[in-house]
């Protein structure tokens, strides 16, 4: 992961609407060992590689274990409707 630049630029989601209301994550994981645009010939190439699919299902644990800990940890789930609604730093 890389911090975001002043200069990147991305698309929207249908996600702010989402996260209006309750707090939310976007992250970004890299397909590739090197910098390739996303929406591109080079991209889709990379999605199909075994990387790709390792990546996937490492995201898609991560996203499953952050929801449990939402669920099961009270303090945490607490904290970051705090966070979320501003009362907290």
């Amino acid at each position: 992961m890389q911090p975001r630049r002043p200069s990147d630029t991305h698309g929207s989601t249908d996600m702010g609407n989402v996260t209006t209301v309750m707090p939310g994550i976007h992250p970004f994981l890299s397909i590739t060992e090197g910098l390739v645009p996303g929406h591109s010939i080079a991209f889709t190439e990379a999605a199909r590689t075994p990387l790709a699919l390792e990546t996937m299902h490492l995201a898609a644990k991560a996203l499953a274990m952050t929801g449990l800990d939402a669920l099961t940890d009270s303090v945490l789930l607490k904290r970051a409707k705090e966070v979320h609604a501003g009362r907290a730093a």
